[in-house]
């Protein structure tokens, strides 16, 4: 796993958004310039407060996205003896389906 499969993941579940994965691989890109390579100059104060700036902007102003998965409703629904795994799976797979679908449409989950 490396960053730009974290991003792109958050990206493609919908944590962050378009602007917000954009970012942080800009981010991250710029970093590897001006700290992963010896003979690099040093970033100008404007240029690591604009960065600052933007991250605040476009990732950490973002909404926090509803929980994936409520772990005391998911321990409830599996606790009872007749427990019917088949259910679950087949609620599971048409809400990720609509979810995917209402994502690609820009429609708000």
């Amino acid at each position: 796993m490396n960053d730009d499969k974290l991003i792109e993941g958050a990206y493609k579940i919908g944590v962050i958004g378009w602007e917000a994965s954009k970012v942080l691989k800009h981010a991250k890109e710029t970093s590897h310039i001006f700290d992963g390579h010896p003979r690099s100059s040093q970033p100008s104060a404007i240029k690591v407060l604009a960065m600052f700036d933007d991250c605040i902007r476009y990732v950490l102003n973002e909404p926090y996205p509803s929980p994936i998965v409520d772990l005391d409703q998911y321990i409830e629904i599996m606790d009872p003896p007749d427990f019917e795994q088949s259910k679950i799976a087949c609620e599971n797979a048409l809400w990720r389906s609509w979810k995917t679908q209402a994502i690609r449409a820009k429609i708000p989950v």
